[in-house]
C-alpha cells in the first residue's frame, strides 16, 4: 500500500474513532438528561399547631401550622406544600379536600397559616413537605391531627350547671356531677367540649379523661370562661355509660373576678357511632 492510501485510511480511522467518541459521549448525555432529579435529603418532623403536638379544640378557624428540618438531613429550604385532609385515608390516597397550598416559594420557611376557614368541631390530618435550595423536593412528613372546638355561642346547646347542698341550699365549693349515656354497640369515638368557672375533670366509667391537671388554664373570669376538648374510644361500651365531671371553685372564688355563682360547668358531649 502506498504511503499516500496509508495516510489516507489513517484519516478515514481517526474520523471514525472521532465519530464514535462523540456518539458515546452524546449518548450518555442523553441519558443523563433523562435520569430523574435525586429526592432532597429534607426531612420534616415535629409538626405542630398553635404550638402544640395534636391539640384537641382549637378555638382559630386559621391556626399556625409549624415544623423545622430534622438536624443532618441537609440544608435550607426554597419552598414548602401542605396538604390538609377530612381523614388519614383521604390524606395519605393524596385527597387533600380541606386544604392544598401548592408550592409555595419561601425560603427557610418554617410556619404557615391555614389558608381556608375551618369550622367548629373540624378535623383535621395534615402534612406538609418542601424543597431544598437547588430545588429538589423532599419527601412528605408524617401525618399530624388536630380537632376544632366550639367556636361562637350558637355551637353550644347546653346550659351552666352547678350543685348546691341539698339541706343547706348552699352552693358545694366542690362538687360530682353525676349522669349516665346509653349507647348502642359500635361507638366510636366520644368527644366532650367543657367550660368551667372553676376546676374540672371529666370521667368516663371510672377513667379520667386527658393527662391535664387544674384545668383550664387561669384566665379573667369576669370576661371569658376556657374550655376543654376531651376525646376517647377506648373505654366506651354498649349499654350504660357513667359519665362524671368533678367541679372546684378555684381561681372562681377571688372576688377580682366578681364571679357571683361558683364553680359551674357548661358540657357538651358528642358521640361518633359506626355509622
Amino acid at each position: 500500500m502506498s504511503g499516500q492510501a496509508l495516510a489516507k485510511n489513517r484519516k478515514a480511522w481517526f474520523a471514525v474513532r472521532r465519530l464514535v467518541g462523540w456518539g458515546a459521549l452524546l449518548a450518555a448525555s442523553s441519558c443523563a438528561a433523562r435520569a430523574p432529579v435525586p429526592e432532597a435529603r429534607l426531612v420534616l418532623v415535629d409538626l405542630r399547631c398553635e404550638g402544640r403536638v395534636g391539640p384537641l379544640g382549637i378555638d382559630a378557624p386559621h391556626p399556625r401550622l409549624s415544623w423545622r428540618v430534622a438536624s443532618g438531613t441537609g440544608s435550607g429550604t426554597s419552598a414548602w406544600q401542605v396538604q390538609a385532609a377530612t381523614t388519614s385515608a383521604a390524606l395519605a390516597d393524596g385527597r387533600a379536600d380541606l386544604w392544598d397550598s401548592g408550592r409555595v416559594t419561601e425560603r427557610d420557611a418554617c410556619a404557615a397559616r391555614f389558608a381556608p376557614a375551618l369550622a367548629a368541631r373540624a378535623e383535621v390530618h395534615w402534612r406538609v413537605r418542601a424543597w431544598d435550595e437547588v430545588g429538589r423536593v423532599g419527601a412528605w412528613s408524617a401525618s399530624a391531627r388536630f380537632t376544632l372546638g366550639l367556636l361562637t355561642e350558637e355551637d353550644w346547646h347546653g346550659t351552666w350547671i352547678g350543685a348546691q347542698d341539698a339541706a343547706t341550699a348552699v352552693r358545694t365549693d366542690s362538687p360530682w356531677l353525676r349522669t349516665t349515656l346509653v349507647l348502642p354497640a359500635g361507638a366510636r369515638r366520644l368527644v366532650a367540649h367543657v367550660a368551667s368557672l372553676g376546676y374540672q375533670e371529666l370521667w368516663l366509667n371510672g377513667a379520667k379523661l386527658g393527662a391535664g391537671v387544674l384545668m383550664p388554664s387561669v384566665v379573667d373570669l369576669s370576661r371569658r370562661a376556657r374550655a376543654v376538648t376531651y376525646e376517647t374510644s377506648a373505654n366506651l361500651r354498649a349499654g350504660e355509660n357513667v359519665i362524671g365531671l368533678w367541679l372546684a371553685s378555684g381561681w372562681a372564688a377571688n372576688e377580682r373576678y366578681g364571679v357571683a355563682a361558683h364553680p359551674l360547668a357548661r358540657v357538651e358531649l358528642e358521640v361518633e357511632l359506626a355509622d
